[in-house]
This record gives C-alpha cells, sequence and structure tokens, in this order.
C-alpha cells in the first residue's frame, strides 16, 4: 500500500506545531475547514481538466496541453 501524501494545509498545519504553535480549538475547525476546500478545489480541478481538456481533445491528433500548463492558463499561476 502507497504512503499516504502530505497536502500543503497538513504541511503548514505540523509546521505551526513543530514551532510551538498549539492548535486552539477555533484553529482545529479552521484546518479542517481549509483541507475540506484544498479537497474540493483538487477534485474540481481534476474534473475540469478531464473534461475541458482530455475530453475535448480526445479527437484531436495529440494534445500540446500538459496538466501543469491548464494549471497555469486556468488559474494565472505567475501572474
Amino acid at each position: 500500500m502507497k504512503n499516504k501524501e502530505q497536502t500543503a494545509v497538513e504541511w503548514f498545519f505540523m509546521t505551526m506545531n513543530i514551532c510551538g504553535l498549539l492548535p486552539t480549538e477555533e484553529i482545529v475547525e479552521y484546518y479542517n475547514q481549509a483541507k475540506e476546500m484544498e479537497k474540493e478545489r483538487m477534485i474540481g480541478f481534476t474534473n475540469k481538466y478531464i473534461n475541458e481538456e482530455l475530453w475535448v481533445n480526445c479527437n484531436a491528433i495529440e494534445s500540446d496541453s500538459t496538466v501543469e500548463q491548464y494549471y497555469e492558463k486556468t488559474y494565472g499561476g505567475n501572474k
């Protein structure tokens, strides 16, 4: 079984703990909300990529778009 990968939200929360910032009940609630938001965004991004890029281009000879290119186009990473 493959090890579970750590999300950015989980990394940030663990880093806060390592730095001695003990989580309050309110921070734990924000952490749980952030994890859910991150999950929804990852699922949404994947579905959008599949629907807009792969499905649309399935009849094309080849699609030059990579996931990273699609992310940059969609979310404007370096703007």
